[in-house]
């Protein structure tokens, strides 16, 4: 899959500031598109690979790459000590209490702590 697939070139025109960020997360989606789509990123590890010169414009980017269907946002409620539990599509879903299946069952109220924001690229 190269850049043109995923329609990247718009964003350049739409954020002109920001298209050396673009082209190295580009170049890092076009490398692991097709890779197992299991495979997820923290925002800091994207954030760190497109370098942005504002946080406010690599959420923009973010958004716009959400919309289009390049990569899919997760929000991850996590056990407090070994791993996920609860994926959601949006911080309002998030309940105020789950299940901790990875810890006996037990009932669990979800703290900021507890929750992470995650990307994951979608494979066409």
């Amino acid at each position: 899959m190269n850049m043109s697939s995923v329609n990247l070139e718009n964003l350049i025109v739409k954020f002109p500031q920001e298209r050396d960020s673009i082209l190295r997360l580009g170049n890092f989606i076009s490398e692991n598109i097709e890779k197992p789509s299991s495979k997820v990123f923290t925002l800091q590890r994207l954030y760190d690979l497109a370098s942005p010169s504002t946080t406010l414009a690599f959420a923009q980017l973010l958004n716009e790459l959400v919309d289009r269907g390049v990569i899919k946002k997760i929000v991850r409620v996590e056990s407090p000590n070994l791993g996920g539990i609860g994926d959601f599509s949006s911080i309002t879903e998030v309940p105020t209490t789950i299940n901790d299946w990875r810890q006996d069952n037990t009932l669990i109220d979800v703290k900021p702590e507890n929750i992470s924001v995650l990307y994951q690229l979608i494979a066409r």
